[in-house]
């Protein structure tokens, strides 16, 4: 016999069930939730089971609560409820008092108490991830990766991407290359500043969507190799295959150490040639630490070898940042 409180939504993974129930009252017009970490703007009505009065409102104060999932800043219920649900969409849910206001109850709850909510999800976003907090780069979070490393500058990175830019697919492909977060280098030409901003947050098996402005895109050039318009904005989905950061510069041999400063020469030149003078100092920057250390080698003419291609690094640091 069904629940009338509705399906069992709570999580498996805590070996629990019975504790939050929902049902949907109004189906949202397409697929379309939200996703751990975005921010969601909603109208609820709360109230005990049973009583018909509300003990806290939304609706009753004629503006809707934003807030962002996973933050820890509502009852746990709502955590697990939103990313249930489409834009457009009106539930129900009951939650036991684990997921709801616990032992030490609320204003107008009981401790111990069940409660239900009447929810409607207005719209959401994704998390801004710029640093300037300019809605440029929004994240959200399609599927949770492992652990809590992310790549590095130089990482090698097993990457999928699929990019729109409105209903048009651009690309769907794997692509395996060495991470330039400054761009250019060996990066896809079409993991813009905005995508690689999101890379650069995510965890190993992470999947995530990057919402990426004009800004941080290709602008007002648009970018005719992929037929992308001037101002567009475009949609990432990344899925973080594998990735491995590059060791330490102690950590590294010789050859290692030469091939690593020897490409970020090539790339620093390639961006002084562009004029990208800021890049060309950070890949410049990037030789010198590489070829730079206490660290002795041996045969001699190895100590000259790196010497010699860290003065290069050096002077070509000097001649970049005499462009600035």
């Amino acid at each position: 016999m069904d629940d009338p409180r509705g399906q069992d939504i709570t999580p498996r993974d805590a070996g629990l069930k019975e504790l939050i129930f929902k049902k949907v009252i109004k189906a949202g017009p397409a697929d379309d939730k939200p996703c751990s970490n975005d921010e969601v703007l909603i109208h609820y009505v709360g109230r005990l089971p049973g009583n018909e009065e509300a003990f806290d409102s939304s609706r009753e104060r004629g503006t809707p609560f934003k807030f962002q999932i996973g933050a820890g800043k509502v009852v746990k219920g709502y955590d697990v409820l939103l990313p249930t649900m489409n834009v457009g969409e009106t539930a129900s849910v009951t939650l036991a008092p684990k997921y709801a206001f616990g032992s030490k109850g609320a204003d107008k709850v009981p401790p111990n108490s069940d409660v239900e909510f009447e929810v409607e999800l207005l719209s959401y976003c994704g998390q801004d991830i710029t640093k300037a907090r300019d809605g440029g780069v929004l994240k959200s979070t399609r599927k949770v990766g492992n652990g809590y490393v992310t790549p590095h500058n130089n990482a090698d990175v097993t990457l999928n991407i699929k990019c729109w830019c409105g209903d048009r697919l651009v690309e769907d492909k794997r692509h395996e290359f060495v991470l330039t977060k400054s761009g250019g280098g060996q990066n896809p030409k079409l993991l813009t500043e905005g995508a690689i901003l999101g890379l650069g947050t995510m965890r190993d098996r992470e999947v995530s969507r990057i919402t990426v402005g004009p800004r941080y895109a290709f602008g007002e050039a648009g970018c005719s190799d992929f037929d992308i318009p001037a101002d567009a904005v475009l949609v990432y989905e990344l899925d973080m295959v594998s990735f491995q950061n590059e060791k330490k510069v102690y950590e590294m041999s010789f050859e290692a150490r030469m091939e690593g400063a020897s490409q970020a020469k090539a790339e620093g030149t390639e961006q002084f040639k562009a004029a990208n003078y800021k890049l060309a100092l950070k890949s410049y920057r990037r030789g010198v630490d590489l070829t730079d250390g206490e660290q002795v080698f041996k045969p001699e003419d190895q100590q000259q070898e790196m010497s010699q291609l860290r003065l290069l690094c050096h002077l070509n640091c000097a001649a970049s940042a005499l462009k600035l």
